[in-house]
């Protein structure tokens, strides 16, 4: 028998030495920890892309910026629009039963929502790290001008969206299939234009983009077929349909801001590309940047995706609402490119984070701004305290007749400034309205507006049969009928 000290000490085993092939298990195990990675990462940026969708769908702007076409037209006054985004309101409209203000509220909010994880998809097309990716793409989409831009019902963050994607499938060169990145690009472009037509001015950029892809198409070509795929776009929006004959000046209109060109818009456009906040930083470095001579510089075609904005500021007017839609992506890469190119990696961590709470910070006070300045506010408290849904409005002011049917619910009719009153009713308001069931309220138009003191005019009667009721700034004023208005 074997004293057990003197038995046999037998080695230790090593699972990974017992392991025939330990280096494609350990290579294995990194792709998978890799693989979860990217799962938590996606994860982060869809979560955070939802987050965005519900903080703007929960916050939208209720000052109005434009002419507000997107929402006339879901609401049905006859006029038809370029693209998908109206198509997809009405129908929507039709499935919810909701407002059609609602309805482009939700599209707005879904799509600025959407536009974090295909900014970040874009970021990380070119190379960038996971985190600096996420953070730049949400310092470009948080600037106040995106912001308010995205809190309004429009096709701004539609337009956003499909430029995103437009400018990842620029910035992926490998093809599956001959002449891919070509055909990727057109269908691209085509779609970024039928989310908002502002998209159609980054044609000189896909097709430089393009044209300077090797293979058999190299040259002329590739921007022949570029035109073709827009001409049919065109063609099928714009066709020989009488009902869409005034889609080519609304087109031209979306294009060049309403084509209100003038030196008294210079402020305005300012203040609206001022309101990119960091993101100016973010241009500049992408185009102007210096870098070091082993650092490669942004392609070319990049100078003029950036530089079209300049058609709308020379044409148009910026109270004509948000444009440029197609900077935000390009922000973004601006942004990122210059935090990865910094020595450090937590020193572009701090850069970035510090970037990010800035933009916070300046889209904050500018929101705050921008709603206090709202020249409706006061009306707009004032009418929510004075009307009532089943009131029978007669306005003058468009803004008014918009916020009175779109947002209240109110039915409305235009004023007719050749009348003291109200104008000829249907007989069917008409019997509501002398039964007493509903009021009828006159709405002047407001003080800022071409002939907004002239209308009802004071001193004379305005309805023999019926009361009369009249927002003033005093508050709501009854007029019995057949006295004459004596409140100015």
């Amino acid at each position: 028998m074997v004293h057990p000290s003197h038995a046999p000490i037998e080695p230790a085993i090593d699972p990974l030495a017992s392991d025939p092939f330990p280096r494609e298990r350990l290579t294995a195990l990194l792709g998978e920890a890799e693989a979860a990675r990217e799962r938590r990462h996606r994860a982060q940026v869809w979560t955070l892309g939802i987050g965005l969708a519900i903080l703007a769908l929960g916050l939208p702007s209720e000052r109005l910026w434009g002419e507000m076409d997107l929402v006339r037209m879901t609401a049905g006054n006859g006029e038809r629009s370029t693209g998908i985004v109206f198509p997809t309101a009405v129908g929507l409209r039709t499935l919810t039963g909701t407002s059609a203000e609602q309805v482009c509220f939700l599209i707005a909010a879904l799509c600025y929502g959407l536009c974090l994880p295909a900014i970040t998809s874009l970021l990380r097309t070119i190379g960038i790290a996971p985190g600096l990716s996420l953070v730049s793409a949400s310092t470009a989409l948080i600037s106040a001008t995106v912001w308010l831009g995205a809190t309004q019902p429009g096709d701004f963050a539609p337009g956003v969206l499909g430029s995103a994607l437009l400018l990842r499938t620029l910035f992926q060169p490998r093809e599956r299939m001959a002449s891919g990145y070509l055909w990727r690009a057109a269908l691209l472009l085509a779609l970024a234009f039928l989310l908002r037509p502002e998209n159609l001015l980054l044609f000189p950029a896909v097709a430089w983009a393009v044209s300077r892809r090797r293979g058999r198409l190299a040259g002329p070509l590739p921007g022949l077929v570029l035109a073709l795929v827009m001409g049919l776009c065109l063609i099928i929006l714009l066709g020989p349909n009488p009902a869409r004959s005034d889609l080519g000046v609304d087109l031209l209109d979306t294009l060049l801001a309403g084509r209100q060109p003038g030196l008294g818009a210079l402020p305005g456009w300012g203040l609206q590309l001022a309101g990119l906040g960091v993101g100016l930083f973010g241009l500049h470095a992408l185009l102007l940047g210096r870098r070091l001579p082993e650092e490669a510089p942004a392609p070319r075609w990049m100078v003029p995706w950036c530089l079209v904005v300049l058609a709308p500021v020379v044409g148009g007017s910026a109270a004509h609402g948000p444009v440029g839609g197609y900077l935000v992506p390009a922000v973004a890469v601006g942004l990122a490119d210059w935090l990865t190119r910094r020595d450090r990696e937590e020193r572009a961590r701090r850069c970035a984070l510090f970037l990010l709470a800035t933009q916070v910070l300046l889209t904050t006070a500018v929101a705050f701004a921008w709603n206090l300045g709202d020249p409706l506010r006061e009306w707009r408290a004032r009418a929510q305290t004075n009307l009532e849904t089943d009131d029978v409005a007669v306005v003058a002011d468009p803004r008014h007749a918009y916020l009175l049917e779109q947002r209240f619910g109110l039915a409305t009719l235009p004023a007719d400034p050749q009348r003291a009153g109200p104008p000829a009713l249907a007989p069917e308001l008409a019997a509501t309205v002398a039964s007493g069931a509903r009021r009828l309220v006159l709405v002047p138009a407001a003080e800022d507006a071409p002939g907004g003191s002239t209308w009802p005019p004071t001193g004379r009667v305005l309805d023999e049969r019926v009361d009369v009721w009249v927002l003033t700034a005093r508050g709501l004023v009854r007029v019995p009928a057949g006295a004459p208005y004596g409140f100015p």
